[in-house]
């Protein structure tokens, strides 16, 4: 709204008079009134129900990340734990071939015996 003053004021009501006239003026000044409100009030209603949609989405936003998000956290702890078993593993190998650590999951077996 803009900021009106006094004088301003003054002078729209002076032109409003002399238009309208000393009788009419009370009437119109209600119709007025009654117009703003409406407006006012249908700009709220407006307002609120774009607010209220707006608030839905976000909530099927937020669902449908939790959805998505919980199996992805699921498949990515299960890689993590699946690539600790791979490190492991690979760790053993080289130790075993570097000789630092012998293990039995790792002896050769021959591959052909001798009679």
């Amino acid at each position: 709204m803009p900021n009106l003053g006094f004088t301003e004021i003054a002078v729209i009501f002076i032109v409003a008079l002399v238009f309208v006239g000393p009788e009419d003026l009370p009437k119109l000044a209600r119709k007025l009134s009654r117009f703003l409100n409406e407006i006012k009030r249908s700009t709220q209603d407006i307002s609120n129900s774009f607010m209220s949609e707006v608030d839905e989405v976000n909530q099927k936003v937020n669902s449908s990340e939790n959805e998505v998000a919980d199996p992805v956290e699921d498949f990515l702890s299960e890689s993590d734990h699946d690539n600790e078993h791979v490190i492991e593993d690979h760790t053993d190998v080289e130790d075993y071939i570097d000789g630092t650590e012998t293990s039995s999951d790792y002896e050769e077996t021959p591959s052909e015996e001798k009679t």
